[in-house]
């Protein structure tokens, strides 16, 4: 996972995904918890709290803790606001009464929650589906995290829910402010996509607020802007089959870092891995990549670039990330490194293993 330790230096850990627990609602975000930010040194300050099924975290240069402690707050309240919106897990937010409706009547929304399902309507015609905010129709066929059985569902429940998951029938009207899903069962998810909209409203609002070097992180994506003293920031990119090793070390000044691997959230059984990463168009693991990190100048860009280019594997997944102004460093299903253009260099060869490039 990333975390923003400073003390020493200007590199974040290791990136993965972040924690993989799955928090109790007690812990997902609680109205009442306090944020106090604590110095790290050389004027930087850090914060973190439970909220989205995950963690936030802040690093920020400040005047004091104080100072600190206010911006970390803020972001709080954002993050609770946008959680309120956005959580398909909260009964009462407006994605989960579209849900609720699905087959039955379009529901009218937020025009900020119409705007997030458009865009990510959008990333899944731009993907030809591998990102699908209706993938949630096939939520616990599956099971990973806190819930992981270590069962793999048979293939008539498989395809009884993947034909739930089609961002085809989602009907958008921009007039009413209205989504409709035109099949009972279906269910939008916007997990990952809400969380990378969030981290940008937290770099905007903290940057009118006056911060300007800090990192925010939400779950397994982070946005750094600035710098850190007279460096940049650095970021590390985790081999997906030894935590414990760096494959290579990026430089993250005013852009997003994003990574989905296979390595998260898995289990394996008869020799067969089996993570998290559903590829919408089999119900099933995706299979062309082990791990993909994504460069990017914002983070709901690099939401719907990771996962799409872990399923579509490097040959596919690059140009796809170009055509969205995103670097990308895939490692594929044999190990092997493929790295966009404008990071040639940034990793060596024996990185990868064999047929590296």
């Amino acid at each position: 996972m990333v975390t923003a330790s400073l003390a020493s230096c200007t590199t974040l850990a290791p990136m993965g995904r972040g924690p993989t627990l799955e928090l109790p609602p007690e812990l997902a975000g609680d109205d009442d918890t306090s944020v106090q930010a604590v110095p790290l040194g050389g004027g930087f300050y850090f914060a973190s709290f439970p909220i989205m099924g995950t963690w936030f975290e802040l690093t920020v240069a400040a005047r004091d803790a104080g100072s600190a402690t206010e911006l970390a707050q803020t972001a709080r309240d954002e993050l609770m606001r946008l959680d309120r919106l956005m959580s398909e897990w909260r009964a009462d937010s407006p994605v989960s009464a579209v849900n609720r409706a699905a087959g039955a009547a379009p529901v009218r929304v937020e025009r900020e929650v119409f705007d997030l399902v458009a865009k990510a309507v959008e990333a899944a015609e731009r993907s030809g589906g591998a990102f699908d905010p209706t993938w949630a129709g096939m939520r616990g066929v599956w099971r990973f995290g806190d819930a992981m059985d270590g069962q793999v569902p048979s293939d008539e429940e498989i395809e009884s829910s993947r034909a739930l998951v089609d961002y085809r029938k989602v009907r958008l009207d921009p007039e009413a402010d209205s989504i409709f899903l035109e099949s009972p069962g279906m269910a939008l998810g916007l997990g990952g996509i809400a969380k990378g909209y969030a981290i940008d409203r937290l770099a905007s609002l903290l940057r009118r607020a006056g911060a300007k070097d800090f990192v925010v992180k939400l779950g397994g994506d982070l946005y750094a802007a600035g710098r850190h003293g007279d460096r940049p920031w650095v970021a590390g990119i985790q081999d997906p089959r030894n935590p414990s090793r760096v494959l290579a070390s990026l430089e993250v000044e005013d852009r997003s870092f994003s990574t989905s691997g296979d390595y998260e959230r898995f289990f394996v059984k008869d020799g067969v891995r089996y993570h998290h990463i559903i590829d919408p168009a089999t119900g099933r693991p995706a299979t062309a990549s082990r791990s993909v990190t994504a460069l990017c100048t914002d983070a709901t860009t690099s939401e719907v670039v990771t996962k799409p280019v872990f399923i579509l594997g490097p040959d596919r997944g690059l140009p796809y990330a170009a055509a969205l102004g995103c670097e990308v460093v895939v490692v594929d299903a044999s190990g092997a490194l493929h790295v966009s253009p404008g990071l040639d260099g940034c990793c060596g060869p024996e990185a990868g293993g064999p047929g590296s490039r």
